[in-house]
């Protein structure tokens, strides 16, 4: 497509420019100067239907992508949970956390990787990602996938306790890949407590 709208905008450029010569004449015939319009109003047609069509292919083509966990501890003192993650790493590439007190980090040391959240209070943490023709396909590490039974969709959560007495952690967890007209979302809100186990979520589509 790229190709496409660069010829076309070689012709315009070609054609302005062969239009004003020809208009630019001290001495001309009625039919060049006729001629002469006609082409500075294609060329004009041209740059405009190039223009609304690179910015509808835009909007058609852009997928978006949004990440947010929110912790909320019952207790006090510090705990730590390994999260799903987008197997495509790329996508957390703004990956944000707060408080300030809070850290996160990849971990490659399960069978999957996972973010390492560590925290001792309310905690958001959150990224996204805004590409062009870019292709990811809704996949979370940790996750069952996709094609689940909605009865049977389940995240794999591990929390830890670093330091006090901090028993459950309320988890909420939405993944969202979105473009124009299509939306598919992982949704998790669960109760986690220590040690490793399965806490169920939904995949959700949206279509226009």
């Amino acid at each position: 497509m790229w190709a496409v709208a660069s010829v076309i905008f070689l012709i315009t450029g070609v054609s302005i420019i062969l239009g004003w010569s020809l208009m630019a004449k001290e001495e001309r015939r009625d039919t060049r100067y006729l001629l002469a319009v006609a082409i500075l109003t294609l060329s004009v047609a041209a740059v405009t239907a190039t223009a609304q069509w690179y910015t509808w292919d835009r909007e058609f083509h852009n997928v978006v992508f949004t990440y947010e966990v929110v912790f909320e501890p019952n207790g006090t003192g510090r705990a730590r949970i390994a999260l799903p993650m987008p197997t495509e790493e790329s996508l957390l590439a703004d990956l944000t956390i707060s408080p300030a007190s809070a850290s996160v980090t990849v971990s490659q040391s399960g069978l999957e990787p996972a973010l390492d959240v560590e925290f001792s209070e309310r905690t958001t943490l959150r990224a996204s990602f805004s590409g062009y023709r870019a292709s990811f396909a809704p996949d979370l590490s940790q996750t069952s996938d996709t094609r689940c039974a909605p009865d049977s969709c389940s995240s794999t959560l591990v929390m830890t306790g670093v330091q006090g007495n901090v028993s459950e952690v309320h988890v909420h967890l939405s993944a969202v890949w979105s473009s124009t007209c299509v939306g598919q979302s992982w949704l998790l809100d669960a109760y986690v407590g220590v040690g490793s186990r399965s806490y169920p979520g939904s995949w959700q589509t949206v279509a226009c």
